[in-house]
């Protein structure tokens, strides 16, 4: 699978390693990114594949700098924890990288050419197929915002990215998956991507929101070729 071929070409030493750090990766050490402590509410037990926030009010309050005392002792004890973008920071969040490498293939997106060199994740899920990638933009339009990722062809959901600010979180690099493997990262840099290039990668994924848009995708050209403008108006049911 792309990308997830660098994890697994990996010497097992190096692989080992990885898993065994106790800290947040270098990457995510500036003030750009937030951070809050995860458990399991179920057992009660912080490292067991923990997705809920302990402490109340963390999207405003609550959360941490990489050197607080209280992520860095959390973290330390191999709890899970999880990371907010901030400033110019942003998160996409995939859950099926099959599917966007194959509309890359298609030609309908660059989700190669914009992430594959980008700090990654590789989610604990047992599938392999879910992943974290964390990328800067200048882009002010979406801060604070969520955007959903849909296959326009198919309908199903792709994952979402979480811009700077928005209140929400991922679970951060060597935590536990529910599955019982950890989320990995690898050691390339945070990419920029440019407000252009960020515009265009996600307007595929956006719903048509003017109505001569909407009309001219769900009425073939043909129709509107074939039509004048009194016939066209009569055909559609309009009145000037």
């Amino acid at each position: 699978m792309w990308l997830w071929c660098e994890f697994v070409n990996m010497a097992e030493e190096e692989v080992a390693l990885k898993l065994a750090e106790n800290t947040i990766p270098r990457q995510l050490q500036h003030g750009e990114f937030r951070f809050i402590r995860l458990f399991n509410p179920t057992t009660g037990k912080f490292p067991k594949a923990g997705k809920e926030p302990m402490d109340k009010g963390w999207p405003t309050e609550m959360n941490y700098a990489y050197t607080d005392s209280y992520i860095v002792k959390h973290v330390n004890r191999r709890n899970n924890y999880g990371v907010l973008p901030r400033g110019q920071m942003c998160i996409l969040d995939v859950d099926d990288i099959e599917q966007l490498v194959q509309l890359d293939n298609e030609g309908k997106i660059s989700f190669k050419e914009l992430f594959q060199d980008t700090f990654t994740v590789i989610s604990g899920h047992k599938s392999g197929n879910h992943g974290h990638y964390y990328f800067r933009t200048s882009s002010k339009r979406w801060n604070g915002k969520k955007i959903i990722l849909t296959n326009p062809d198919t309908g199903d959901h792709l994952g979402e990215i979480y811009m700077s600010d928005f209140s929400g979180f991922v679970v951060g690099p060597n935590s536990m998956h529910d599955h019982g493997n950890r989320y990995v990262a690898n050691d390339k840099e945070i990419v920029n991507i440019s407000t252009r290039d960020f515009e265009k990668f996600i307007n595929y994924f956006l719903p048509v929101a003017d109505d001569t848009a909407q009309y001219q995708k769900r009425i073939p050209k043909s129709f509107f070729d074939s039509c004048s403008q009194s016939s066209l108006t009569s055909k559609l049911g309009l009145k000037i």
